[in-house]
């Protein structure tokens, strides 16, 4: 079947009505010809989902030196089967240490979500600014990324040539900051021995806001030796100008022993710990100049917006909805400012609660705030929202700079009316009705009446007369009782659609909630068991069994999707006498050689119930009620 026969079947198909369509395999097509349209459809039904895929590429650092490596990652999401892209682009500047794949496909309320991801371990093969080059997959592109790569590699040209085989190091970027801006601090531990287990302690630092961003790890060679690199970047926000001291930071090593076997022929480990040197930043206040509102000062600030609906055509009473958008890199999503619309006569403005979010790129942390609004207009004319500026402070050019966010004009018709003509149309046939019958009085002629036209019949006139009534009656009965069956016949329809629907929604609501209940119930009797066991663990003196108990608790707690560390719990629990219960328990275990120093597991139950007695029941569990303003108020 070539163009021509498919250009002719959508001819035929296209003239068809819904009847001749239940007739379409027996209307000329043979059965090969009908499978071959139907196998047509459903590739190009394929071609339309697969091209509706998204296909990305993203590095885990844009900066790096000429002797390490960095990850790539290429994912497609839509499509869990598709192809893989050519490697082999990367060559030219790159060196491929290793590279894996995987695939998931996940169906959640019905929708279906599916990707695929190529990792891979690469190394520049020269210095200067490369580009990963956009890949292929069938016919998706992905993006672009530019890598900056360094001649040299900072640690060794601070210490020379004769490298350590363990050395930890911090970096401050900026060195100079103000107040409530973000300050990147990254501590890379290297090793050109194995590692068997590693824990890195961050202090706590005073007056400022500090967040985990995540943990890099990575490969460099220095003087034919392979380093590995564990790279950690935090975010800092200093709440007050002045001096901000940053504490050193202490990261605990167990290194193997090559050529020695241990018990059971398990190699034996060795215990390290480095610590940094404590660092001191200048932090400046707000410029005096500075005219916002809000202080913001951000790498990059962007604000748009999205409208759910037609602005050209609207009417009374009809819903707009539109969502705000404000972006921030470098800024932390509890510094972004909230925009108002003012109060405009004629136009009705419901705000919601507003998400916010935060991610990071490249050490920096993303933030982002959207804001939705339900407009209403209750009366027509034209109406103007006005320009939306943000002003924010540009940390890399040190200037005040604005982001203005366009107005819109609206133009309100009024609602549409439905005018009955039925009275018009029957005032009109009654006008034409009585002309008629003046034109019949004015053209008799009484000498007519003598005359008759037909031979007078007895009794005929009456009986034309029965018999027109009565067909007249019959007709009339027959169109009512037809209107009448149609009428009870569509209102039973409906009423069963409608009961089917209730039927279909109460049971789904209950499902749902049945699940959700349970879920929640099974997951407070699994915090409250645990804490149970990490009592009785701390009572016995038992601090592997405390700690493992711990990190279960903590799981299913905080809600988490893996068992956090202790230093996580530290954090999340933000309680400093348990915070130095929790270290004491690390201490013993981690940094105990074989010593006879015992440890004491009252303080820590103590803590816990302290801790536990604080929060208040269900807390976590419980879900939020949100309650918004009325669309239509009374």
């Amino acid at each position: 079947m070539n163009a021509g026969d498919y250009s002719s079947i959508y001819s035929r198909l296209k003239n068809l009505n819904c009847f001749q369509c239940l007739q379409l395999p027996f209307s000329g097509f043979s059965f090969f010809q009908y499978a071959r349209l139907i196998m047509l459809i459903f590739l190009l039904g394929c071609h339309a989902a697969y091209a509706s895929n998204d296909f990305t590429a993203s590095v885990d650092r844009n900066t790096l030196n000429l002797n390490e490596s960095f990850t790539l990652t290429l994912k497609i999401e839509g499509s869990a089967f598709a192809s893989k892209p050519d490697m082999g682009i990367l060559s030219e500047d790159f060196i491929i240490l290793s590279q894996s794949n995987s695939s998931s496909m996940n169906i959640i309320n019905g929708k279906k979500t599916s990707s695929v991801e190529w990792i891979l371990q690469l190394r520049p093969k020269r210095a200067g600014k490369l580009l990963i080059p956009s890949f292929h997959s069938g016919n998706l592109i992905s993006n672009a990324i530019p890598i900056e790569v360094n001649s040299g590699s900072a640690s060794s040209s601070q210490k020379g040539s004769a490298l350590k085989e363990l050395d930890i190091d911090i970096r401050i970027s900026p060195e100079e900051a103000y107040v409530q801006q973000q300050v990147q601090i990254t501590v890379r531990v290297s090793s050109s021995r194995n590692l068997e287990g590693f824990r890195l302690t961050a202090p706590h630092i005073d007056n400022a806001n500090f967040l985990d961003l995540g943990e890099n790890n990575f490969e460099k060679i220095e003087n034919g030796i392979r380093y590995l690199v564990i790279e950690h970047n935090y975010a800092v926000f200093p709440q007050s100008s002045g001096k901000l001291y940053i504490p050193s930071f202490q990261a605990d090593l167990a290194l193997s022993l090559p050529n020695q076997r241990g018990f059971f022929f398990a190699p034996p480990s060795e215990n390290r710990r480095l610590v940094s040197e404590p660092i001191e930043l200048d932090i400046q206040p707000k410029p005096v100049n500075y005219t916002g509102d809000a202080w913001l000062p951000a790498v990059e600030l962007n604000l748009q917006d999205q409208w759910s609906n037609n602005t050209n055509t609207v009417s009374v009473g009809d819903t707009l909805t539109r969502k705000v958008i404000l972006t921030a890199e470098g800024l932390h999503s509890a510094q972004l400012p909230g925009i108002e619309i003012p109060d405009i006569d004629g136009l009705k403005i419901y705000p919601e609660s507003p998400q916010l979010s935060d991610t990071h790129r490249n050490r920096n942390l993303l933030a982002k705030r959207e804001q939705s609004y339900a407009i209403v207009p209750t009366k027509a004319g034209e109406f103007v929202l006005p320009d939306t500026v943000i002003i924010w402070w540009n940390a890399k050019t040190g200037k005040e700079e604005k982001r203005i966010l366009k107005g819109r004009t609206l133009r309100v018709e009024p609602a549409a009316t439905s005018t009955s003509t039925s009275t018009s149309t029957r005032a009109s046939s009654l006008s034409n009705q009585g002309q008629g019958l003046m034109a019949d009085v004015s053209n008799h002629n009484p000498e007519d009446e003598d005359k008759p036209d037909s031979p007078i019949i007895p009794g005929a006139d009456d009986t034309i007369e029965k018999e027109g009534n009565a067909i007249e009656n019959d007709t009339l009965s027959d169109n009512i009782y037809w209107i009448i069956t149609s009428g009870v016949l569509l209102l039973l329809w409906l009423t069963t659609l409608l009961l089917l629907y209730r039927q279909k929604q109460a049971k789904t609501s209950d499902q749902i909630d049945s699940s959700s209940n349970g879920k929640d119930d099974q997951r407070l009797k699994d915090v409250q068991a645990l804490m149970r066991q990490c009592q009785k663990a701390c009572d016995n003196n038992n601090p592997r069994d405390c700690r493992r108990y711990l990190r279960q608790w903590g799981k299913h707690h905080f809600n988490l999707a893996t068992e956090p560390t202790i230093n996580d719990l530290r954090y999340l629990c933000n309680d400093a006498a348990l915070g130095s219960a929790l270290n004491e328990l690390d201490e013993y275990l981690f940094n105990n050689n074989g010593t006879t120093n015992t440890w004491n597991g009252k303080k820590l139950g103590q803590q816990l119930a302290l801790f536990i007695r604080n929060q208040k029941k269900n807390t976590l569990l419980r879900k939020p009620e949100v309650t918004l303003p009325k669309l239509f108020p009374e």
